[in-house]
């Protein structure tokens, strides 16, 4: 829940960076694991949350495994996992992530196969030839095995990307302009996510609390900062965020009807 949150958080605020709204964002999800799926199934809840339905938003992610496009037409048997989000729209079978990224035109693009790079130049190029932002998030862990680097996104992307790792890197410049190295760390959701629980007596932590910590972290980032490609706060905000997380969570887990403490 905590890493989904995270991500999220990252994924809302590369929209406004994009100034592509919620409802109309497309997502390739290169990984089909419990972690992807985790990962897909809150994405697909800020999109409902944006206003479209749960089928509307399911069909704006395309999940891929190392067979391609997941689809219920493509003759293999399909794990509960990958049933969540297998196509049932009529997509071809499509084998290979570049022509996937090519047919679906994402503005976004999640690695979590652990199975180190794989995004191509020929992948980062395709995506920014339809999404002048793009943001890529290469989310495995460690640093070797992350399905790209800081350093080729940026160079590929004629730093015009929007990077965020599951691993540390550094800020990369292209041609003066600056691509941040955005971190997807649990550190931002988890200390206001325990204070909320802890302050209103939670019985349980929802989805939709953690979503509304999600959006607590989104919301933080300022409009400058967001203009200049960061996707998260900094750090050095970290306990006025987390004060900020605590509030909402405990608001949610009113609303959810889980808090003992109004």
């Amino acid at each position: 829940q905590g890493t989904a949150a995270v991500v999220t958080a990252g994924f809302i605020t590369g929209m406004k960076a994009q100034g592509t709204d919620l409802k109309d964002a497309k997502v390739v999800m290169y990984g089909a694991g419990s972690s992807a799926v985790g990962v897909s199934t809150y994405l697909m809840m800020a999109m409902v949350m944006a206003g479209l339905t749960k089928e509307e938003a399911k069909n704006r992610i395309y999940m891929v495994d190392r067979k391609g496009l997941i689809t219920t037409t493509r003759g293999d048997e399909l794990n509960e996992w990958k049933q969540m989000f297998a196509r049932t729209d009529g997509a071809p079978d499509i084998p290979k992530l570049a022509e996937i990224v090519a047919f679906v035109k994402p503005n976004a693009l999640f690695g979590l196969t652990g199975g180190g790079p794989s995004f191509s130049q020929e992948i980062v190029e395709s995506l920014c030839a339809h999404c002048p932002r793009p943001l890529l998030f290469p989310l495995s862990n460690p640093t070797s095995k992350a399905e790209i680097t800081i350093e080729q996104a940026t160079l590929w992307s004629k730093g015009n990307c929007l990077f965020a790792a599951g691993s540390p890197f550094q800020n990369c410049e292209f041609e003066g302009k600056t691509v941040f190295a955005s971190q997807c760390n649990n550190m931002f959701i988890f200390p206001g996510v325990g204070m909320g629980t802890k302050l209103s007596g939670a019985t349980e932590i929802t989805d939709k609390m953690m979503l509304a910590a999600a959006y607590a972290v989104a919301d933080y980032v300022t409009p400058e900062e967001i203009k200049m490609g960061r996707l998260y706060p900094s750090l050095a905000q970290l306990r006025d965020i987390g004060k900020v997380i605590t509030r909402a969570v405990w608001k949610r887990a009113v609303v959810d009807g889980v808090a003992q403490v109004p």
